[in-house]
């Protein structure tokens, strides 16, 4: 069984003292939950990650500012190259945040036509004005569940989704849904983090650990790898490429954590601070994610991959 070190368990003593453990592992994640954290952060995002709306972790390995902004473009520069390689026409991106992706790949490629959908109507609204600004008429930009969208089957050459597939209630529903919207051969391109270790083999406080950066994130329960990949499979998706991108989003979820670490280094403090509303809970709990991270995949709990699967099977 892997043994959580002595310094995560000093946090999570003192995140016990702001918040409590108990009540933060008991919080139930629902569609609403997910709509609210995201309300709540999306003004923190684009003052401390990205000005340009940026939602993702950059791959990168090196912890400069320059690294960072750069390394938030290779997620939609790989997009556009496959987009160009396999002569794609019409795109959806599940879970678009602010935008960001798709109104890069919409720019650069007017002659494909783009569909964004995101389950958080402030997200939308915040897109469809950048859209319109940019005069983007190959871009679409649509509140929705990516569990039941309006679409008709095989509407899409090419769906891609950015670390929001996390974000699932039932991953063999969002796979199946993605399935239906995918043409005969196409494409299906995913970034997002998995459980790699199951709990039977954590102790304790790693299993807390693993439950409160859930819940900091909105995610319910990060799909164990093994299982998605087999659902995937198992529905008529065929794994064309996977790489493991853990190390490469390590240096940023380090500079993370030393913020997270800074705002309880004194608990009792921020938590007297939070009572006198003067610091924002959803940016304080968002933190608590910024401590426990590299913890996690450091100790390989937590994996980031990215996979490239194509539709095989017309019956599932």
């Amino acid at each position: 069984m892997l043994s959580a070190p002595l310094s995560l368990r000093n946090y999570l003593e003192k995140i016990d003292q702001v918040f409590g453990l108990q009540q933060l592992k008991t919080t139930e994640v629902t569609h609403q939950f997910t709509q609210e954290y995201y309300r709540e952060t999306g003004k923190y995002y684009r003052w401390l990650h990205s000005p340009d709306g940026a939602m993702h972790f950059p791959l990168h390995t090196n912890p400069s500012r320059k690294a960072h902004r750069e390394g938030l473009y290779r997620h939609p520069l790989s997009i556009l190259s496959f987009i160009k390689k396999h002569s794609i026409k019409e795109v959806l991106e599940l879970g678009c945040g602010q935008g960001f992706n798709s109104l890069f790949l919409a720019e650069h490629l007017p002659a494909v036509r783009f569909t964004a959908i995101d389950l958080t109507p402030a997200n939308i609204e915040r897109a469809q004005a950048k859209a319109r600004a940019k005069n983007l008429v190959n871009l679409e930009f649509r509140q929705g569940d990516f569990n039941a969208l309006p679409y008709p089957d095989a509407q899409f050459d090419f769906i891609f989704a950015i670390e929001c597939l996390c974000h699932s209630q039932d991953h063999s529903q969002t796979l199946c849904e993605i399935y239906r919207l995918l043409a005969s051969r196409g494409y299906l391109l995913v970034y997002d983090g998995y459980q790699e270790k199951p709990n039977e083999q954590l102790d304790l406080d790693w299993q807390l650990a693993n439950e409160i950066f859930s819940v900091a994130f909105a995610v319910k329960q990060f799909a164990p790898w093994p299982e998605w990949h087999q659902i995937a499979c198992r529905i008529g998706l065929e794994m064309l490429e996977e790489v493991d991108y853990s190390q490469a989003i390590l240096p940023n979820l380090q500079r993370f954590q030393e913020g997270g670490m800074k705002v309880f280094q004194y608990p009792l403090l921020t938590k007297l601070l939070l009572q006198l509303r003067l610091f924002p809970t959803a940016l304080i709990k968002h933190s608590i994610a910024g401590i426990v991270a590299p913890f996690l995949m450091e100790a390989g709990i937590i994996g980031y991959h990215k996979t490239v699967m194509r539709k095989v099977s017309e019956s599932h």
